[in-house]
This record gives C-alpha cells, structure tokens and sequence, in this order.
C-alpha cells in the first residue's frame, strides 16, 4: 500500500489500478452515484467481469477515448467472459464535435478514428463506423448483436452526459446493462474538490497496456464495412450544416492574436492523429528545450511566451487528451519516463532540458484533475441556482449554469448571458438568475477559462482568448442571440465578444466595467508584450496571489460595502478552492504579462447596438462617478 493512503481507501482503489468501473441501476441515474466497482492491474486484464453475462456478446461504445492502450473499458471487455465483443464508434452531430470547429479539425477526427479502427484489427477485431444519432443507433445495435451490456465511458460534457443517460433509460427496457468506466490519474475513486488533499493521499497509477487480443464478432449485413466516413460530409448529411468555416485553422487552446504573433510563418502545424505519429511527435517535443532541430521543436520554442509556460503543449496536444489518443497517465509516465532517461547526460542543464517534460507533467494533471471535478457538478452548492454543467471548449473544460422558467421561454425572446469579473466564476450571478428566471428568461452564467472550476490550462490568458470563449460559447451553447451583461474585465470581454458577433447581441451591458479609453479620432501607443521571462514579474506575482489566497474572505468584505451579507461562504470556498486547483498560479501571473487591450469605447463603435453603461456609487475599486462621465465621453 502506498503510505499516503488509508487501509480503507486503499482498498477502494489500490496503487496500480488506473481505471474503474461504474454500474449505475435506474434509480440511480443522473445522480453521479457508483454501485459497483472492478479495475485492472497494472496493465493485466481483470479476471472478473463487472457482472455474469447473459449473452454471448458485449457492445464496446467509443466516443473520446481512441486508443487501445491504456483503456479500462477494452481491458474489461476483453476479460469479461464475452464470446464477442463489438466495438462501435457514433459519428454523432449532436455530440462528436463542437459546431464552432474547423473542417481541418473534423479532418484529424477522422484520422484518429481511421486509426482506432486499424489498431483494433491488429488485435484481432474491427470498429463499426455509423453515422447517426447515438441515441437512436446504439439501442438498436445492442439489439442486432443480442448484447447484454454496453460498455462505454462516463462522461462529463453535458450532451454526452444527457445523451449517455437518455440511451441508459432505452437499455433498461430491453434488460441490456450500461456499465461506464472510468480513467483517473490518481489512485482514487471519488475525487475531492482540493488539488492538495488529492496529491498530498493518493499516488498516481502507471498505465493499462492494450490487450492481447479482443474477442471478435460477425459483421451484420445491415452493418457493412465501408471504411471510416468523411466526417465533414456525415455532419452536412445529418445536420444540413458543416464547420465553422475556419477552413485551415485548427481550433486550439490559443487565441488567434497569439497565434498569429508567436507562430513561425514557415512552419505549418500539422497535429498528428495517430498513435504512433503523435509518440514520435511528443518525443521530439519533450527534447525541444535542448534542441531545435525540427520545425516541431523551433514552433514550441516560439509558443512559450513569457507568462504561458507550457502553451505550445495544449496547442500540439490538447486533441489528444481531450479525444482520449492519449490518457493522462500514459502522457504523465512518457513525461516522466524522459526526465529519468536524460538526467545523467544532461545533468547540468536538466532544469531546464526538462522544461517541456515538466509542462507536459502539469497538463496530465491539470486535465485529469478538471476532468474528474467536473464530473460531479450536479453535486455542488452552485447547482441549486440552475443547471450547473460542463462544456468542452477546444479540448478545456469549463462549467456553465443554466436556468430556465417554469413555463417554456419565449422562443423570439433573447436569453440572458451574465459574464462575471476578474477571479470570479459564473456563479458569482447567482442572486440575478431568479428575477432574469421569474421574468421569462433562459440565463447562462458560464465561468471563464483559468477561472472557478473551469480547467486551468496552459495558455496566455488575454482579453481575446476569452472574448473568442464568450463568442463560441454563444454559437454552440446558447445557440440563440443574447442580451449580454458583463462586471469588471467580464463587461470588457463582453464589449470584445458583441463587436466580433453584433449580429447575435441583441443588448450590452456594462456593469463596473475594465477597459481603457481613448478619446475619439486619437491614437495611444500599443505596449507590446514582453519577450523574457521577468524576475520581478514573477517574485511579485506570487506575493501577491499568496497574498490574495489568505485574504479571500476580508477581501470580499470591503468590496461589497452595501450588502456584505452577499459575501457568503460559498462566494468565499468557491475562490478559494479555485486558488489551489493545478496551474492557478500560471493564470494569475499570465495578466501580468498582457499586451495593451483595444480600447473599449472603439469596441463599442464596432459593435453598434443597444448598451447601457452603470456604475455603483460606492464601489471602493474605482471613482464611479468619474469613470461613467469617461464612458459617456468616449462613446
């Protein structure tokens, strides 16, 4: 046993076992519970399966986790006792893809997927390619293949999660089990909401190898091999429309502006999307701090700017832990596995030379640990104000409440999108959502990536980045225009977010609003963001965010003046938790490194539409009365 872990946990989930089980009977969906629980050991295929079979056959449901290595769900499939097991993967527009994605991204999709296919047949099986609604299809294949259970993975994204429940519920009529397995980094079953309790009682498990073999089955007629589809014919077949017409841009964890400043032009990302391509790629990033050799590694070079350490991992492979080719403890081993095979050669320079392997360390554990909080969302004190949920923006998760009327919205009526401040989360709303709610409106109070219990992703954190967030979440969350209202930088990001989609705002509020001003017909000069690394930026960073950490709850005292009842403890846990989840730091310090924002009153002129601009009298951060003469000015 490991020494950090209690007899009782430990027996729980022992060191060694990376995935799990989760067999949920009906009373038991939607609420997150776990009944019953078995795991393979380091590597080895489980000799028990998760309950007897009924029938001969097992129907294995894919969705992001395409890979044959280090999957719980093969293993235990494999090992089941199943005569066959029918691997299946949905191309479902509901679901597979985010609409604000690239045709070059739905592209590299269906090369991972054209991939899974071929290394499952390696193990002596096939993957059934469809094209459909999963909620339609993976009944129906149960059916054909007289399977007696589903295995798939438990999600945390809310349309695979509705979407995995609504199929649960069509199984259970048929005496088909669905059993979800689960992948976790940390030897744990049940993550708690603190990084440091996590870290400081659990080891991190070694990866699952493939297994050596995978029961076959017998094609249906009705099922022929045509290959994998094109993924970009199959949504305009299904949905009657495609991508977001970005054409050759990837949708990565960048904004654009960083994109396009930091990128060497003779360099064309090309992200890998098979197994083997993507080893050799991450191989040739590990080494990029001691060599650049390669256009992999001079692009890597160039994409860590100063404040985004390890942003040029999340851009070459973010997809990959997102669409499960790699699973955060096989990426955190090869990381690992690096470090300790170039310690003696590069002694002297391994602080460095280990930079990339340390970056890709961190978002093994950033993701998985993100990934995990979000699956239990439903649970939290935030989920009695609305619908709290998780959405998958390029590979990151962030979380969102939503809440509706008691009786249907108008559907010509805009929702209510509420964006909140600097250090906040979506929640920080939530004494706004009942009267928006009583009023007819859908609201949506979505947390900003780095922030609340969103992922904490490497990346430069700037205006843009978020204002393409807010934009996107607009096209593929709400899907309906918006009447937006924004406090502090969120008012700012909102300005941003209306000037790039005037079309989809009906209304712009600015509540307290950041952002600087220039007078009409002048020009101010563009500081620009800094090329090294700062001493001082980050000695005095980390003061402060230390600082800010033990002073959380006063804090929120002195700024609500008028009603410090408002600052409760869930504002105060809520903050505070946050300040401790993996990679927070980094996204507080990545302000400090900013190039100067557009100006907000040139955002306004942009945008064009209806705004309303207040300010509260006695907010102790600014002069109220000033600021709002300013704005009137400027616009």
């Amino acid at each position: 046993h490991n020494n950090k872990v209690s007899s009782r946990k430990a027996l729980r989930h022992p060191p060694g076992k990376e995935g799990r089980w989760i067999c949920q009977s009906s009373s038991q969906l939607g609420r997150g519970n776990m009944s019953a629980t078995a795991t393979g050991t380091n590597g080895e295929m489980a000799t028990t399966s998760p309950t007897p079979p009924s029938s001969p056959s097992c129907l294995l449901w894919f969705k992001n986790d395409l890979r044959s290595s280090g999957h719980p769900g093969l293993l235990q499939a494999s090992g089941g006792g199943f005569k066959s097991v029918v691997p299946v993967y949905v191309v479902d527009p509901d679901c597979s893809f985010n609409s604000v994605e690239s045709e070059r991204d739905l592209e590299w999709m269906q090369g991972a997927v054209a991939d899974l296919r071929r290394q499952l047949r390696d193990l002596g099986s096939d993957l059934i390619v469809k094209v459909g609604r999963s909620d339609e299809i993976i009944p129906e294949m149960a059916r054909r293949y007289n399977c007696s259970c589903v295995v798939t993975e438990r999600e945390a994204h809310f349309r695979w999660k509705e979407k995995v429940e609504a199929i649960q519920k069509q199984l259970m009529q048929g005496d088909v089990q669905m059993h979800l397995w689960s992948s976790t980094l940390y030897a744990c079953d049940d993550y708690p909401e603190s990084f440091k309790d996590l870290s400081a009682s659990f080891e991190i498990v070694p990866p699952q190898e493939a297994p050596q073999n995978v029961p076959g089955f017998v094609r249906s007629d009705e099922d022929a091999d045509d290959g994998v589809p094109s993924f970009r014919d199959a949504v305009m077949g299904v949905s009657g429309s495609g991508a977001n017409g970005k054409g050759g841009q990837w949708s990565v964890f960048c904004s654009e502006d960083v994109m396009a400043r930091s990128c060497d032009s003779e360099y064309d990302l090309d992200i890998p999307c098979t197994a083997n391509e993507t080893r050799e790629a991450l191989e040739e990033y590990l080494a990029s701090p001691l060599s650049t050799d390669t256009p992999l590694q001079r692009f890597a070079r160039d994409m860590d700017v100063p404040g985004a350490a390890g942003q040029s991992f999340n851009v070459l492979f973010r997809k990959h832990l997102a669409h499960g080719v790699l699973s955060p403890a096989c990426l955190h081993k090869l990381a690992e596995d690096f470090k300790s095979q170039n310690y003696v050669r590069n002694t002297l320079s391994l602080g460095y030379g280990a930079k990339a392997a340390e970056d890709a360390v961190q978002a093994a554990k950033v993701y998985d640990f993100a990934k995990n909080l979000h699956f239990n969302l439903e649970r939290t004190s935030i989920a009695e104000f609305g619908e709290h949920k998780s959405w998958l923006w390029r590979g990151v998760h962030s979380d969102f409440i939503k809440a509706s009327p008691s009786s249907a919205a108008d559907k010509d009526r805009p929702a209510i999108l509420l964006v909140h401040g600097f250090g906040a989360f979506g929640a920080h709303w939530r004494r706004n959502v009942a009267g928006l709610t009583a009023m007819g409106y859908d609201v949506y109070c979505p947390t900003l990536p780095g922030y609340g219990r969103s992922e904490k992703a490497s990346a430069q954190y700037t205006p843009d980045l978020w204002g393409e967030f807010l934009g996107d979440f607009i096209m593929d969350v709400v899907k309906k225009p918006v009447v937006v209202a924004g406090n502090s930088i969120g008012g700012y990001i909102s300005a941003l977010a209306s000037s790039r989609l005037p079309e989809m705002v009906k209304g712009l509020v600015l509540v307290n609003t950041a952002g600087r001003l220039v007078p009409q017909g002048t020009t101010q000069k563009i500081k620009e963001p800094h090329e090294k690394e700062s001493l001082w930026i980050e000695l005095s960073s980390r003061a402060i965010f230390f600082y800010l950490q033990k002073s959380v709850p006063s804090l929120l005292k002195k700024v609500y003046p008028t009603t410090p009842e408002n600052a409760d403890k869930l504002l105060a846990y809520e903050i505070e938790r946050a300040s401790g989840d993996p990679g927070a730091f980094d996204v507080f310090k990545s302000v400090f490194y900013l190039p100067t924002p557009k100006p907000l009153n040139l955002l306004l002129d942009t945008y064009n539409g209806p705004v309303m601009v207040f300010q509260g009298k006695k907010d102790p951060l600014n002069d109220a009365a000033t600021r709002a003469k300013n704005i009137a000015e400027a616009y």
